[in-house]
């Protein structure tokens, strides 16, 4: 046959042509020869390396588009926030809501105080209004 004297086999696809002349013995020497086709295995590892490179530019696509969101999110924070030169930011870990009723219950902790001290100075200025008048009287 004319292509085996060219180096071809006939597991050989149409076109392929043998790294190693059919010759060369080297190749085969001591190890039993393989049987069946050689690049149908090689064709499954890149397929699994093809689909592994695939997903590894899925997830740096979603990193790339996740970290210009959160730039763009740190971008917008930094300019709606209103600081003096001179001051401290101040950050609260509660949401508004929280805050805010928190916030209310101090206020009224605060007013009851402050409206017992304001009824304990009226019932101490009319005792000495009263010790006054009897003192008076």
């Amino acid at each position: 046959m004319a292509s085996e004297e060219q180096g071809l086999t006939t597991e050989e696809l149409e076109g392929q042509q043998n790294m190693f002349s059919a010759g060369d013995k080297s190749q085969s020497k001591g190890r039993p020869s393989k049987k069946g086709p050689t690049h149908l295995k090689g064709t499954r590892a890149l397929e699994r390396l093809r689909n592994r490179i695939e997903l590894a530019v899925n997830e740096l696509n979603r990193l790339r588009d996740e970290n210009h969101a959160l730039h763009k999110e740190v971008e917008s924070l930094k300019s709606a926030s209103i600081e003096s030169p001179d001051g401290t930011a101040v950050v609260f870990s509660e949401g508004a809501a929280e805050l805010r009723t928190q916030i209310e219950s101090y206020i009224s902790v605060i007013d009851g105080y402050l409206e017992r001290e304001a009824s304990s100075e009226q019932d101490s200025s009319a005792k000495q209004e009263q010790t006054a008048s009897e003192d008076h009287g």
